[in-house]
C-alpha cells in the first residue's frame, strides 16, 4: 500500500533530480521515481568532503543497482559551514540545494526530490528549514511513509541496502564551534 501512494505521489511530477545519498530513504525515491517517471528520473549525489569515500562508493553502486542514472556533484562549502555553528547543516543543506537546482535545470528536470520520511520530520533537523524553504519535495513525509514502511518497501523492491545502516554526515561527529577541516574529521575517527 505504501509504495503504491509513493507511485501515486510521484508520477504526476514529470521529471525530477532526487537527493541520493544511497542510503535506503534516497534509494527508495530512486527506485520509484525510476519505475514510474523512467529516464526523467535522476539521481544526484552531493560531495561536500565531509562523506566518507565508501559512502560515495556506495552511492554509485545503489544507482546502478536501480538502474537510474547517477550525477556526483563536488560541492565546494561556504566558510559558515566550516565554522561549525548550530546552523551547519541549515548552511550545508542550502548549497546541497542549490547545486541539486543546477543540475536539475541542465537537464530540465521540473522538480528536486529528497528521502525525508516522515519519521524524520519529528527530529530536531535544521535542514528541514532549508528544504521547505527551497521548495524540495520530500515523497516519503509527504505520504507518511515512515522508517520502518521505507525499509519494508527497499526490501519488496529487491534493494541490497534494504535493511543497511543509516550514516550521517561527518561533521556531525565534530562539536559546534570546532571548526570543520579534515584533521578534525580524521581526529574524531569520521573520516580515512
Amino acid at each position: 500500500m505504501a509504495k503504491i501512494l509513493l507511485e501515486d505521489f510521484i508520477s504526476p511530477l514529470g521529471s525530477v533530480a532526487v537527493a541520493f545519498s544511497g542510503g535506503v530513504d534516497s534509494s527508495v525515491v530512486a527506485s520509484v521515481s525510476m519505475q514510474v517517471l523512467g529516464k526523467n528520473a535522476v539521481a544526484v549525489t552531493v560531495d561536500t568532503g565531509t562523506i566518507a569515500g565508501e559512502e560515495l562508493k556506495h552511492a554509485k553502486k545503489m544507482a546502478a543497482e536501480i538502474g537510474i542514472e547517477h550525477v556526483l556533484v563536488k560541492a565546494v562549502m561556504p566558510g559558515a559551514f566550516f565554522e561549525n555553528r548550530p546552523d551547519r547543516c541549515y548552511v550545508c543543506k542550502k548549497e546541497i540545494i542549490g547545486i541539486l537546482r543546477d543540475v536539475a535545470g541542465e537537464r530540465t528536470l521540473e522538480n528536486v526530490i529528497d528521502g525525508t520520511n516522515a519519521d524524520d520530520l519529528h527530529s530536531d533537523r535544521p535542514g528541514l528549514k532549508a528544504l521547505n524553504e527551497e521548495g524540495v519535495i520530500s515523497p516519503l513525509a509527504r505520504c507518511g511513509i515512515g522508517k520502518g514502511q521505507v525499509r519494508e518497501i527497499a526490501k519488496s523492491l529487491g534493494l541490497s541496502n534494504w535493511n543497511r545502516q543509516s550514516k550521517s554526515c561527518l561533521a556531525t561527529m565534530v562539536p559546534f564551534g570546532m571548526r570543520i577541516t579534515k584533521r578534525t574529521l580524521i581526529s574524531h575517527g569520521s573520516l580515512h
